[in-house]
């Protein structure tokens, strides 16, 4: 029962999330608008809730380092880098899952928060999708913690291309199976 309501409250969060990022005007993403979309997607007793990375920090796999992660100056300044690509990307719908695909390696490549990256990066995923009619119906942050070794490796191999590259394979097929599984395409797509 507790999961049920973790889980209800977490989609509940990524929904008002998406709804933040609705409300903000056309190249309006920023630092603090994230912290603020950080801040909606943590519960508030999480102790780094709406608090940028101050230091180092390693991606973990069962365990072990899976990749190193920028510095937290470093981090910031490749998630403005981010931030101010979306800004300048086109509004209208044509490849905007190709941008959704991207927005989500390079935010969590850049990794500005010690804890819940992953979150922030599917819910501005989320968003871009929604703008451009595609109906959230399933919780993404769900999808990709049951799938998350394969997440993982699909999103190192993503990595390691310069940005605005066609996503590598891994993570194209990682992306299109979340987006298959948690969002009913508009009639246009289907």
């Amino acid at each position: 029962m507790l999961a049920r309501r973790n889980a209800d409250a977490e989609f509940a969060a990524l929904r008002a999330g998406v709804a933040l990022l609705d409300a903000t005007p056309q190249g309006a993403l920023d630092l603090r608008l994230l912290l603020a979309l950080h801040r909606r997607l943590l519960p508030p007793s999480h102790p780094y809730r709406g608090r940028f990375r101050d230091c180092a920090a390693v991606i973990r796999l069962a365990g072990a380092g899976h990749w190193p992660l920028p510095p937290p100056g470093a981090a910031l300044r490749q998630t403005q880098d981010v931030l101010d690509w979306l800004n300048g990307a086109p509004a209208e719908p044509a490849g905007r899952d190709l941008l959704a695909a991207e927005a989500m390696s390079r935010l969590t490549a850049a990794h500005p928060f010690l804890d819940g990256n992953g979150r922030v990066a599917l819910t501005v995923a989320a968003w871009l999708l929604v703008r451009t009619g595609y109906t959230l119906r399933a919780d993404p942050i769900w999808y990709c913690r049951e799938r998350k070794p394969e997440q993982y490796r699909a999103l190192a191999a993503n990595d390691r291309l310069p940005p605005g590259s066609r996503p590598a394979a891994a993570w194209a097929g990682f992306f299109a199976g979340l987006v298959r599984a948690c969002f009913d395409a508009p009639a246009a797509h289907a």
